[in-house]
């Protein structure tokens, strides 16, 4: 999590990031919590969903019905104590609800993809995550097919290798807006597979992105 929360919060302490939100002003309304989940694509609905299903008179259960009628939209209409809400209610049910979320979107789909592929790695089920999270998890499989390759028969680094490059040419193309044209996302999970980190084992140092540098010891 903590290569994750590198691009999304500019730090490694990802725990500290269940509260997060504001509007970064990319287009998709507020980004909340630690994965970045927005009010304006469907995956921030669904955790306050879950928040109103575990304890309907859970303060944050109330931004369901804002959040239906924005959705798909950068808008702001009805939620102007998202954030004051979520930062005064940072509880267990609000955490229980923002893992679920992180499973089902995100971390599931990029498991399955890695197990049905034989991908075994560490570092290939953390990318695949973070690019279902950036991108959306049918963007896996996009990419995979962009690589002209199969990870059984060229093996798992050479793929990995081939994938990152997939996804850095889909952001400096122009056809995607999410990191605006940036690619230090990519490039920091590729300074760790040069260094033929696997397994992600600590320390990872000399982590660059957005102009920053990171080590994570823990």
């Amino acid at each position: 999590m903590s290569l994750v929360s590198i691009p999304e919060n500019s730090k490694i302490e990802w725990w500290t990031n269940y509260d997060y939100c504001e509007d970064i002003n990319g287009d998709r309304g507020f980004t909340v919590s630690l994965v970045g989940f927005c009010s304006g694509t469907s995956d921030l609905l669904r955790v306050v969903r879950d928040v109103a299903t575990a304890k309907p008179s859970h303060p944050i259960a109330q931004f369901v019905k804002p959040l239906e009628a924005v959705d798909g939209t950068p808008s702001h209409m009805g939620l102007g104590s998202l954030c004051s809400t979520i930062h005064s209610n940072n509880d267990d049910t609000w955490k229980n609800a923002v893992w679920n979320g992180i499973r089902r979107e995100y971390w599931d789909p990029a498991a399955e993809w890695a197990a049905k592929h034989g991908l075994t790695s560490a570092l290939s089920k953390g990318f695949l995550f973070d690019v279902a999270l950036n991108h959306g998890s049918e963007v896996i499989d996009e990419l995979a097919k962009k690589t002209g390759k199969n990870p059984k028969t060229v093996g798992e680094k050479a793929f990995m290798m081939e994938f990152m490059k997939a996804r850095a040419a889909v952001i400096t193309s122009g056809d995607d807006t999410t990191n605006n044209g940036q690619t230090d996302r990519v490039d920091l999970w590729k300074s760790i597979l040069q260094k033929e980190n696997m397994q992600l084992k600590r320390p990872l140092k000399d982590l660059k992105c957005y102009g920053d540098t990171f080590e994570i010891t823990g």
